[in-house]
C-alpha cells in the first residue's frame, strides 16, 4: 500500500471522543496540508466532545466548523459516524498514517491496532503512549511536559495546550512529508514491534516458561 504514497497519502482516525483526542487541531492541520500535498482522511467518529479532566474545551462555533469542513470536502474526507470493527480494520489496512494526537488517554489501544495494520502512527507523548509509539517507528507531538505541569483549576494552562498541539502537528506533518520515503520502513518496524511485544501467543509462551521456572524453585 505504500507504493502510491507520492500519489496520495492516506490518514485514518477512529474514536468517539474527537476533541479529547486532539482531532480538532489535527483536522485544521490536515486541511492546510491538503493545499500542498494530495492527502485523504478517513474519520470514524461520533464527533463527541463531552467533559474530560484537564482537556481543552471547544465552542459550539468550533464544533460547527468541524461539521462544515467534513461536509464541504467529500473529495478528500471520508466520514463515518460508526462502523463494525471488521470494516474499521479493513479501512485501517489501506491507510498509511494512523492518528492519535490525544490530550488524554490511559493507554491508547488504537495505536496498537493501527500499527498491527501496517500504519505509521502520529501520536502525542502523554501517559503510556511513549511505550507504544516513538520517533523511530512513528511521529510524536511533544506535549507531555505541558500536560505534566498542569494544576487543578488552571483552565488557562489547559486551553494553552491547543496552540502547543497545533504547532507540534505542523512540525510533525512537515517532517512526515519530507520523509515520505522512510514511511514503509517505519511501518515494517511498527509491525515487528507489535509482534514482539503484544502477540498473545508469544505472551502465552513467556508466561508458560515463567510458571515452569517458578515451579522449579
Amino acid at each position: 500500500k505504500f507504493q502510491d504514497i507520492n500519489k496520495e497519502l492516506r490518514f485514518f482516525f477512529v474514536g468517539r471522543d474527537f476533541y479529547r483526542k486532539g482531532m480538532y487541531e489535527c483536522l485544521l492541520a490536515l486541511k492546510q496540508l491538503r493545499a500542498t500535498y494530495p492527502i485523504h482522511l478517513t474519520l470514524v467518529s461520533g464527533l463527541k466532545q463531552g467533559y474530560a479532566y484537564r482537556v481543552p474545551k471547544y465552542t459550539a462555533e468550533e464544533e460547527a466548523a468541524v461539521q462544515g469542513i467534513i461536509r464541504d470536502n467529500p473529495d478528500w474526507i471520508e466520514f463515518h459516524e460508526s462502523l463494525p470493527n471488521a470494516q474499521v480494520l479493513s479501512l485501517c489496512k489501506r491507510t498509511h498514517i494512523g492518528l492519535l494526537p490525544t490530550y488524554r488517554d490511559s493507554f491508547g489501544y488504537s495505536t496498537i491496532e493501527m500499527q498491527s495494520c501496517g500504519c505509521v502512527v502520529l501520536s502525542t507523548d502523554i501517559f503510556a503512549l511513549p511505550e507504544l509509539n516513538d520517533p523511530e517507528i512513528g511521529y510524536v507531538c511533544a506535549i507531555r511536559h505541558a500536560v505534566d505541569a498542569l494544576t487543578d483549576g488552571d483552565d488557562a494552562a489547559v486551553q494553552a495546550l491547543r496552540p502547543l498541539l497545533a504547532q507540534q502537528l505542523q512540525e510533525q506533518l512537515t517532517r512526515m512529508m519530507a520523509e515520505r520515503g522512510t514511511l514503509v520502513d517505519k511501518a515494517q518496524m511498527s509491525l515487528a514491534r507489535v509482534a514482539e511485544r503484544y502477540d498473545p501467543e508469544r505472551h502465552g509462551e513467556r508466561l508458560y516458561k515463567l510458571y515452569q521456572e517458578c515451579g522449579k524453585k
